[in-house]
């Protein structure tokens, strides 16, 4: 069933880029609650919402974005590109 924000719009399978972030992972429970399957295109940590189907990978990756996109009826991008030099070390806290 899902969503409809649009008539026209049918949100029953969702690809869902950056949806271990802050609003990707709020959105995603507000997606599966609505009846939404969600498909999260994730690069380093696991979906916190369950219901979702991880789907390992990177937004230049594009035979595995291509994988991920496979018959869901839209994709609600929020990822940011993270550049290929950073590391986890990057992102550690002082």
């Amino acid at each position: 069933m899902g969503w409809r924000w649009w008539p026209s719009m049918n949100l029953e399978r969702v690809l869902v880029t950056g949806a271990t972030g802050f609003i990707g992972s709020h959105l995603c429970q507000a997606l599966f609650a609505a009846g939404s399957e969600i498909i999260a295109l994730v690069h380093r940590s696991e979906p916190k919402t369950g219901g979702m189907v991880a789907v390992a990978g990177t937004l230049n990756d594009l035979t595995r974005v291509g994988e991920a996109l496979k018959e869901c009826d839209a994709v609600l991008h929020l990822a940011a590109f993270i550049p290929p030099d950073l590391n986890d070390a990057d992102y550690a806290e002082e």
